[in-house]
């Protein structure tokens, strides 16, 4: 079996993800206190099961989930709310140049 990248660096890898979209999230909205409370409670638990190996890896996965979720509606929310900016069907980010 080819191993491609070492289990013990995946396992790393997931709250750097979250850490990685809690950072990129914060940098659209101008009050980063709620994105640095989430970004202390997400290294907080991982740092409280990264020492239980049996389901470390499915917790975080979880935790990873529903910080995405909670981003996601959080930037929509904010989008809604604030109606100085252009419509987000404007802000199309991922697109090619047109």
């Amino acid at each position: 079996m080819i191993e491609i990248m070492p289990y013990s660096l995946y396992i790393l890898t997931i709250p750097l993800y979250s850490l990685f979209f809690i950072y990129y999230f914060s940098t659209e909205e101008k009050n980063k206190k709620l994105s640095w409370i989430l970004a202390i409670i997400n290294i907080i638990i991982s740092a409280i099961f990264f020492g239980t190996e049996a389901n470390y890896q499915i917790i975080l996965s979880v935790i990873l989930c529903v910080t995405y979720t909670f981003l996601s509606l959080r930037w929509f929310f904010l989008q809604l709310k604030n109606t100085d900016l252009p419509p987000i069907y404007k802000k199309q980010k991922f697109l090619g140049s047109n």
